[in-house]
């Protein structure tokens, strides 16, 4: 329902709805940038408290001076940070109710909320239509 807004009603509603939300998920539903998306998720979580299991998106570079992107739980977000030398970038990717059993439950959802998103790609304008997220922009540019 494009018309929620942010509130912690709204994020509870998707959560009865799809026991999983992500920042990506939430941006395209509600129509607001991946950056209050993911500040979205951070405050319903730390207002739910151990009632939601959070997964952290960590990023930055690894002892071997490699970069690194990791995905961690609550219960394993200090030794995910261990394994960076340095962190560059740490955001809530994702909240569940209940705690997912493996990583297969974010690839399932994803694939379907993208699918949904595309499918309304004849219908009704949205962000995988006009790029409105994007960095690039481009005026000339139409669609055919």
């Amino acid at each position: 329902p494009a018309c929620l807004m942010a509130s912690p009603e709204a994020l509870t509603t998707l959560l009865e709805m799809h026991h999983s939300v992500s920042y990506m998920y939430l941006s395209r539903e509600i129509g607001m940038h991946v950056d209050a998306a993911k500040e979205a998720l951070a405050r319903y979580a730390t207002e739910r408290g151990s009632d939601v299991h959070v997964m952290h998106l960590l990023g930055g570079e690894s002892s071997q001076g490699r970069g690194l992107f990791r995905l961690a739980g609550d219960d394993e977000l200090e030794s995910a940070r261990a394994s960076f030398s340095n962190i560059t970038s740490e955001h809530v990717y994702s909240v569940h109710e209940p705690k997912p059993e493996s990583a297969d439950v974010l690839f399932t959802l994803h694939r379907a909320q993208d699918e949904q998103l595309y499918q309304q790609l004849a219908t009704t304008t949205n962000c995988l239509l006009d790029n409105r997220w994007g960095a690039v922009k481009c005026a000339a540019a139409t669609l055919r």
